[in-house]
């Protein structure tokens, strides 16, 4: 369709019926708009998949085991949640970029989201208030007996 038109055009134009340019649509003013400075940002290891959104209202997920920019206060809401540390912390020495172009996904199971309060999921067991260890009674028992029987007990919670 287009090279039909331009050959009717120079057919008007060779007829003298047509101007010999083509009509050029008027420029816009340029508008400039009002840049907006970023809020001050601080870089985390994230030791979990994590997303989250910023301050302008964009979506952003970041890789386990990789750095992300975050917002201040984001930041240290992930830290204080634990699926991010600083970026002295010495795992990161060893696990950063472990997954290797591993791309992350923000609806898969595992990503942690930081607009979310913290929950715990029903799948995942509470953390032990206390240890059991620290409350299981230990016995001596004389190993030069011949005949032994061990009898262990699980601590009531």
């Amino acid at each position: 369709m287009v090279a039909s038109v331009l050959r009717d055009h120079a057919k008007a134009v060779l007829a003298g019926t047509a101007p010999a340019s083509l009509p050029v649509p008027e420029a816009e003013p340029a508008r400039l708009k009002a840049v907006e400075p970023s809020p001050p940002t601080q870089t985390v290891f994230c030791l979990r998949t994590i997303k989250w959104t910023d301050s302008r209202g964009e979506k952003h997920v970041a890789q386990q085991y990789d750095d992300a920019s975050l917002e201040l206060h984001i930041a240290a809401r992930a830290i204080k949640r634990g699926v991010c540390a600083p970026v002295n912390d010495p795992r990161r020495k060893t696990l950063l970029h472990a997954h290797g172009g591993k791309h992350p996904r923000a609806d898969a199971i595992d990503t942690i989201d930081l607009d979310e309060q913290a929950t715990r999921p029903p799948h995942i067991a509470p953390v032990m208030a206390r240890d059991p260890l620290a409350s299981a009674e230990f016995r001596e028992i004389d190993l030069s007996a011949e005949a032994r029987t061990l009898k262990i007990e699980a601590p009531r919670l």
